[in-house]
């Protein structure tokens, strides 16, 4: 059974007007109460008369929304009923076991009636009202405790776990119909947080002030408000977002007519971010958006981007880039999409701490419009990228719904550049794909490796890059990536980076190359001088963080006819690769009177797996392997000995035979 709460209460009174001698307790029970928005499950009232009359209201549970609160209990023990009026001195409302006490007078000539509950601390609630065909009430609290409303919020939902509310709400209405209200509210110290962690705050101090009037009496008639809203102070962590101080503010004005909310004009301010206008909003509660426009001031760069951009790339190389600059957004929404948009980039100054890149004094006009073809605007003065300084560039891009595409740009690299033959990137579905295909011109390699802080390499750097493409945090070369250095040619296929912009990529690729120059690679590394050329392929190579975890590496001369020699300090220091002795047995042979020996061929091989290099050379002995096979006058051969040598081990010989650089000693 269905019936309105006025009506069980009403019922009970005329029982006890009609004959009140003749009747010594009334009750009433139904399935539900219900109204607007509202539902009361197994409400009942019990009316014992007498020389002391007492009420008691319960009901299992009640739901306003999505407000469901379980176990509500009304006892009233000192009950007067005369003279019209009804007087409950010594109440208590009980809702999900936390108790309240209270008093209760209520003139039913007049319908007006008052609520004064009294707690510890100061807490102070009371209620006046008229319930006439026109009503109003007036709420006034005085360091209400917050934890009272925490069982009214779903489970799911952030509830408070502390703090007080002091407020005065006026309301007033005719009928079903909400006439006018006025609110003053301040939370003091409050906190609040959710069973999963995701979602708290603490020491919050929130102020909000706010009015509504009906612009006329009947009922469809607008309900014309405007609302002003203060985080002064706290804390507030609502994954990912950390707000760690206050300072913000919303001031807005609008009106609700028909279950919708228009015409809302608002400004916002951030602290130490900046400010925005809000304007043509029609929202439908609860926060189905569907007009609307904004458009902000200049925005501090640095605090935007540590507020409301970090935290979503916290896990990328983004995560703990520091910015300075302005930005500003205008945007407008339309039938609940996205209608227009530009973001304007004025002197952002973009710096990873860990030096991985750089970029200064970065500009854009980036528009963009439904249905429509724009023109942005990219540039910066300079960048850096893993200290490889890059010069000033200006990018014009074509940008349309769901794409954009620039082509024959030109990037200034060093003494060389790397020439843009397309960049562009598509949307589909709600996945971004970006392309990118040019040519590296010359460019020394004496500045870029003395840039990349490794040892001064001779030589030129050329490279051919086919289209890369970036989708689903992988980025993928199509194709086949060409590069000249030491007057040799590398190329790379099956290129894939995974997770670059992540705090540990991965990298996977097969590389050949071919005819490199053995006089300039020793040269570089101070390895002692070889002479001749070689050729190099690693396959299956994979690096997890940049540190390698697997690869199939061979080297081995190239074919042909050149020169082959090798040095004493060569021969060193490849026999230690290996574990061998062949500087001790240069030292004890008349060979230790030459200062360089002839070769026929040489090679190494290494099979990484789960840190062990599994080593080979041009060929098996029975002792072990042939690294550098002698051939001419004088000839040496050096051997290797060690089939299984820790990635670690091996590392660390190689750096001290480039880092030592000493010769052997000739007796």
């Amino acid at each position: 059974m269905r019936i309105a709460l006025v009506d069980m209460l009403t019922l009970c009174l005329l029982l006890v007007a009609h004959n009140a001698s003749a009747i010594q307790r009334i009750q009433i029970s139904a399935d539900s109460v219900a109204g607007s928005g509202w539902q009361v499950t197994r409400p009942s009232v019990a009316l014992q008369l007498g020389v002391q009359p007492d009420m008691e209201i319960k009901a299992a549970a009640a739901e306003l929304g999505a407000t469901k609160i379980a176990q509500a209990v009304v006892n009233c023990s000192s009950l007067v009923l005369a003279s019209g009026k009804i007087e409950c001195k010594k109440g208590v409302a009980s809702l999900e076991g936390k108790a309240l006490p209270f008093t209760l007078t209520h003139d039913l000539k007049r319908s007006a009636f008052t609520v004064l509950s009294v707690a510890d601390s100061g807490e102070r609630w009371a209620i006046n009202g008229v319930a006439a065909q026109t009503w109003s009430i007036q709420l006034e609290v005085q360091k209400g405790q917050l934890l009272r409303f925490a069982g009214w919020i779903p489970q799911e939902q952030p509830r408070p776990s502390g703090g007080t509310l002091d407020a005065t709400i006026n309301v007033g209405g005719d009928g079903a119909t909400l006439s006018n209200f006025q609110v003053e509210a301040k939370l003091n110290n409050a906190a609040f947080s959710d069973t999963k962690g995701l979602k708290a705050g603490e020491k919050l101090q929130l102020s909000l002030s706010a009015t509504g009037k009906r612009a006329a009496p009947l009922p469809t008639a607008p309900l014309e408000w405007t609302l002003s809203a203060d985080y002064l102070s706290g804390e507030v962590f609502w994954q990912p977002v950390y707000v760690a101080k206050g300072g913000h503010r919303i001031t807005a004005r609008g009106s609700f007519a028909a279950g919708v909310v228009n015409g809302v004009e608002a400004n916002v301010i951030m602290a130490d971010i900046g400010a925005a206008v809000i304007s043509g909003v029609t929202l439908v509660p609860p926060l189905d958006l569907r007009e609307g426009t904004i458009k902000t001031g200049k925005l501090n760069a640095g605090p935007l981007f540590g507020l409301l951009i970090k935290p979503f790339f916290d896990k990328s190389t983004f995560g703990e880039v520091s910015a300075e600059g302005s930005v500003s957004v205008q945007a407008s929404l339309k039938a609940g999409a996205l209608a227009s948009m530009q973001l304007d980039v004025t002197d952002v100054t973009l710096t990873d701490p860990r030096g991985r890149y750089a970029i200064d004094k970065l500009n854009a006009t980036l528009p963009w419009r439904r249905g429509a073809v724009m023109q942005a605007k990219v540039g910066f003065t300079s960048a850096t990228l893993l200290n490889v300084p890059i010069g000033a560039v200006a990018l014009p891009l074509m940008v349309d719904e769901n794409s954009f595409r620039a082509s024959n740009v030109t990037i200034p690299v060093l003494d060389g550049r790397f020439d843009v033959r397309v960049l562009e990137g598509e949307k589909l579905g709600e996945t971004w794909t970006w392309k990118l295909s040019g040519k590296l011109s010359p460019i020394s390699m004496a500045a870029l490796t003395s840039a990349l802080k490794l040892p001064v390499m001779n030589g030129t750097l050329t490279a051919d890059i086919p289209d890369m493409i970036y989708a689903r945090e992988i980025l993928a070369v199509n194709g086949e990536l060409e590069i000249g250095v030491f007057n040799g040619k590398v190329r790379g296929r099956n290129i894939a980076l995974l997770e670059p912009l992540g705090r540990a990529p991965r990298f996977l690729g097969d590389f050949d190359a071919r005819n490199l120059d053995l006089g300039l690679i020793t040269s570089t590394f101070s390895f002692g001088r070889m002479e001749g050329k070689v050729d190099l392929d690693i396959n299956k190579l994979e690096l997890a963080n940049w540190k390698p975890v697997n690869f199939e590496a061979q080297l081995k001369s190239s074919p042909g006819s050149y020169q082959k020699k090798i040095s004493q300090q060569a021969v060193q220091n490849i026999s230690s690769l290996g574990g061998g002795g062949a500087a001790a047995a240069i030292q004890r042979s008349m060979l230790g009177f030459f200062e360089q020996f002839g070769y026929e061929k040489l090679g190494l091989t290494c099979k990484l797996r789960n840190g062990i290099c599994e080593m080979g050379g041009v060929e098996d002995t029975a002792q072990g392997y042939v690294i550098v096979k002698g051939g001419g006058i004088p000839a040496i051969t050096v051997m290797g000995y060690n089939r299984n040598v820790g990635w670690d081990t091996l590392l660390s010989r190689v750096q001290s035979a480039i880092s030592s650089n000493a010769k052997p000693v000739i007796k």
